[in-house]
């Protein structure tokens, strides 16, 4: 009786102590959330800075599945930067890349089968000039092969017709063959010999240097013609000038590698070294901000550009602060989609808690559910669980095989970690194939995590029977598509990435959850006979 009056004193003491914890943690929470919705009605925009919205929309014809349209993203520069982005569309597969030749990030939407397909996107961004305003791109050495890829002659760019060889003899004897001052001085020709119709004209090099009438576009491939020609690495740059207008069109300028790195030039209006802090890069080395690919047909795109009112919470100090590093939103908007996503993941943790705390499922492993559905979420989840079913299913077979040969737990892990790494590479060759996937981010599991999850399954098998070990995968399989509805809940990550003071309530909850010691459902359920029993007043009453 002592011993039974002394473990419950403790554990009202250990009660106690959880409750005051978790109101410890929650009151931490709401005053850092007060304090941030303080924090963000306090800011505002400095003279000279705006916010303005960028708007894609862009319909396609798809002839067939697999059809792509791939679209630049405004990544923003030393002057703006971009905050916030929204895209939307239907019956598209979505994938976000660099291009690495081009130093871009482009948006991919691949269509899953034939028909009409359309894009919007919205990108939001923050214009504050700064003391640099250099449009310069962050790789600064250029490599051969990219050297090469800046060199060549391609259909607009025509690097070795004679017109083109002509016009570059002309400037080069001006400057005396110096590479250092021939960018300029192909600006100054381009800028003031060629005449640019507005709206019409031809596009190409060759008709700009020959007299014929161009538009700006065909006016700045000339300028890139001359670079290439002169073995000067040049690109053509597609983008918007921040500025007000009745009708959004795209801009044209030139990056020309030189000794100092990618200088810009602007053949258009005369910048030449540097252009001005309200010129968005979108497209490196393109001529157009969305291109269609694989079957798609019909492209129409149109652009609009709109300056917004500052919206609560932006960051427009003149002076870092330490505040700042609580801010997530001020980082760069491919950080915070990621960002957005990992803070999803202790909602994951809590829900796999309550499932085997509250519920009574088990799985394998405390995090591996949401480990699973952070790879799903990152792919199209009807092919990541069809190569999911496939690897675990070689695992399986393999793993009985290899059990034979008695071997050590490393070399028994590494051999099945290969057969995964075959089974995944071979399932990949296998879409591309049938065509219904040409991305590895379509079918990318965390292979570490699938090689140990086979082994525990196999484990669970020897000793507790192989029915047990495939109601623990199937009760896994549930857990983990919960946590894929979590982590997909795109507004939610979005939410607390401005106020992630919200997890003190996910950490409360977690406490409460740890502290629970009562019956879980699933025993209510398996003891349904013996709680019927005792209310009627049977022999287990």
């Amino acid at each position: 009786m002592l011993a039974d009056g002394k473990g419950v004193r403790q554990m009202s003491r250990q009660n106690r102590l959880a409750l005051l914890t978790s109101g410890v943690v929650l009151l931490l929470g709401l005053g850092a959330g007060l304090s941030r919705l303080h924090w963000r009605k306090q800011l505002h925009l400095r003279p000279g800075s705006s916010v303005w919205r960028l708007r894609y929309e862009v319909e396609f014809q798809a002839g067939k599945a697999g059809a792509q349209v791939v679209a630049g993203v405004p990544e923003g520069t030393s002057s703006c930067r971009l905050f916030r982005q929204k895209l939307s569309h239907s019956g598209m597969r979505q994938v976000l890349v660099r291009n690495k030749t081009a130093d871009s990030l482009e948006v991919i939407c691949q269509a899953r089968k034939p028909g009409r397909y359309r894009l919007l996107a919205e990108y939001d961004l923050h214009y504050a000039p700064a003391a640099n305003n250099r449009h310069l791109p962050a790789r600064t050495v250029l490599t051969t092969p990219s050297r090469a890829h800046y060199l060549r002659e391609e259909r607009y760019i025509q690097v070795s017709d004679p017109t083109v060889l002509r016009a570059l003899a002309r400037l080069s004897s001006q400057t005396g063959g110096k590479k250092d001052a021939l960018a300029g001085a192909v600006l100054r020709h381009c800028h003031r010999e060629i005449g640019v119709v507005h709206g019409s004209g031809g596009e190409d090099a060759a008709t700009a240097l020959g007299g014929g009438g161009v538009n700006a576009l065909g006016q700045a491939r000339a300028m890139v013609a001359l670079c290439r020609a002169a073995k000067l690495p040049a690109r053509l740059v597609t983008g918007f000038v921040l500025a007000p207008s009745r009708q959004t069109t795209v801009h044209n300028w030139v990056e020309v590698f030189t000794g100092q790195g990618w200088q810009s030039y602007d053949p258009l209006f005369g910048y030449a070294g540097e252009v001005p802090a309200t010129y968005l890069p979108v497209q490196r080395n393109g001529a157009t901000i969305a291109v269609a690919k694989e079957g798609a047909v019909g492209l129409k795109s149109a652009f609009s550009l709109s300056q917004l009112p500052p919206p609560p919470g932006l960051n427009d100090s003149a002076t870092p602060q330490l505040r700042d590093i609580f801010d997530l939103t001020r980082l760069p908007l491919s950080l915070q989609r990621t960002l957005a996503v990992i803070l999803l993941l202790p909602l994951g943790a809590l829900f796999t808690c309550l499932f085997r705390n509250l519920v009574g499922l088990q799985t394998f492993g405390t995090f591996t559910p949401s480990l699973i559905a952070l790879s799903l979420y990152h792919a199209d989840w009807r092919i990541g669980l069809a190569v999911l079913a496939l690897i675990f299913l070689l695992g399986l077979l393999s793993r009985a095989f290899i059990e034979r040969l008695k071997l050590l737990m490393v070399p028994r892990l590494s051999i099945l970690l290969t057969l995964v790494v075959l089974a995944l590479v071979f399932g990949l060759s296998a879409m591309v194939q049938l065509g219904i996937s040409q991305s590895a981010e379509a079918v990318v599991l965390p292979l570490v995590i699938m090689t140990m999850l086979i082994e525990r399954f196999h484990l669970a098998e020897q000793e507790d029977g192989p029915p047990f070990a495939i109601k623990l995968f199937l009760q896994t399989l549930v857990v983990t598509y919960g946590c894929f509805l979590l982590l997909a809940w795109q507004s939610l990550g979005w939410f607390l990435l401005i106020y992630p003071e919200f997890h003190c309530l996910t950490l409360a909850a977690m406490i409460w959850v740890g502290r629970y010691a009562g019956y879980r459902l699933t025993e209510l359920w398996r003891f349904r006979d013996l709680v019927a029993s005792r209310q009627s007043g049977g022999p287990g009453a």
